[in-house]
């Protein structure tokens, strides 16, 4: 009953969470949590509705977390840094500052996003990483920098290589 209770939804993969997420009641009530070790370092850091900020995570300043984020344990957001909602952040992640993040992001455990990045979902460029060797269960994301473009495969560290046949 979405007028009695307030929910979260903790499932990792962004783009199952929006699903769900997108078909509960309109009216559903959502909560965010903030482990007590998080460090929040400034009074101007905005959590989204439904976000889960894990333990020892450190949040510095001018900072706008999108709606039903997850950031497990030890993670680290840089300054100046605005996400789009349902962002994953594994153990150990970290952003630097002036970072911008689109809608589902997923970083996997221990990786990092150079300061001054942009950063969103690969939706048309399956077929050229697949191409590459990457499996097709990936999470791929498109990181743009200054006027560099980089394909990155962050979240399938087990990815499969196709064997060259000579």
């Amino acid at each position: 009953n979405p007028q009695e209770y307030e929910v979260m939804v903790t499932i990792s993969d962004p783009q199952i969470r929006k699903k769900i997420i997108t078909s509960l009641p309109l009216c559903t009530k959502f909560f965010s949590f903030i482990h007590p070790t998080a460090l929040i370092m400034d009074n101007n850091v905005m959590v989204g509705k439904g976000s889960f900020i894990g333990a020892y995570s450190i949040l510095t300043t001018n900072i706008n977390l999108g709606a039903h984020s997850i950031l497990n344990r030890g993670v680290q957001i840089g300054h100046d840094t605005i996400t789009g909602p349902f962002l994953s952040m594994m153990p150990g992640s970290v952003i630097s500052g002036n970072v911008r993040l689109g809608e589902c992001v997923y970083l996997g455990t221990n990786s990092s996003v150079k300061e001054k990045m942009k950063i969103k979902r690969v939706k048309k460029s399956r077929k050229r990483l697949k191409k590459w060797g990457y499996s097709q269960g990936s999470n791929y994301l498109l990181l743009r920098g200054s006027s560099k473009v980089l394909y990155l495969c962050i979240h399938n560290h087990n990815k499969k290589r196709k064997k060259n046949n000579k």
